[in-house]
């Protein structure tokens, strides 16, 4: 009986060592596309415990020689996640033009997005989130991917 139960215990100890709870993981998605005027490299890299997004860090680099078409796509990216950031909270960015580039680079902390209140203003976020409005890791690689990212 007392070696049973100092197996026992030493199990509970390796689990207890181990992490037995939540596994922290990077998921990295990538893509590339080129159009008659711009070509877009990005990097989407979410951080995650166990099945639920952390953050996602994104990296998205427009290169092109029309000015024009850097300038829009400047002024669109910063109204967009300006409004992302004044409705749902979470969102630090940084874009900026450098010659023919504009870097887009983007940090959600979905810790402090207010989910709850995304998926009620899209309810097509229903299909990206659990029971409890918090995003999936499923669901953000599916978001990245029907954009033309590869995860891996």
């Amino acid at each position: 009986m007392k070696k049973m139960l100092s197996i026992l215990l030493l199990c509970v100890c390796i689990g207890i060592v181990s992490g037995c709870g939540s596994k922290k993981r990077t998921i990295e998605c990538t893509v590339t596309q080129t159009l008659s005027n711009y070509k877009l490299n990005a990097t989407y890299k979410i951080y995650a415990t166990g099945d639920v997004v952390d953050k996602v860090e994104t990296l998205e680099v427009i290169d092109s020689s029309n000015e024009a078409v850097l300038k829009e796509f400047e002024s669109t990216l910063n109204t967009q996640y300006g409004n992302n950031n004044k409705q749902y909270g979470g969102y630090d960015y940084k874009i900026g033009i450098e010659g023919s580039k504009l870097e887009s680079k983007v940090t959600i902390d979905y810790s402090k997005v207010d989910m709850k209140k995304m998926v009620s203003d899209n309810s097509a976020m229903k299909n990206f989130v659990n029971n409890k409005n918090r995003l999936t890791v499923k669901g953000a690689t599916a978001l990245y991917e029907a954009l033309g990212a590869t995860c891996k």
